[in-house]
């Protein structure tokens, strides 16, 4: 090929942006962070609960006959 190659790549439309304006990924709102949290080790602490309690529910059960 004809393409010339350099040793170090170099971006040629680079943006610079000051420090203050550097996409870090916080946000700035009140320096809260978003709810991205979801539910699922709640639902398995839940789940687990009540499998339990549903255990030693049983077991009284079949020990009363």
């Amino acid at each position: 090929g004809s393409q010339t190659t350099s040793a170090t790549p170099q971006p040629s439309n680079e943006i610079a942006l000051p420090d203050d304006e550097l996409p870090l990924g916080a946000p700035e709102v009140g320096n809260k962070l978003p709810n991205t949290a979801e539910p699922w080790y709640n639902l398995i602490l839940a789940s687990l609960a009540i499998a339990v309690l549903s255990v030693i529910i049983m077991r009284r059960l079949k020990s009363k006959k």
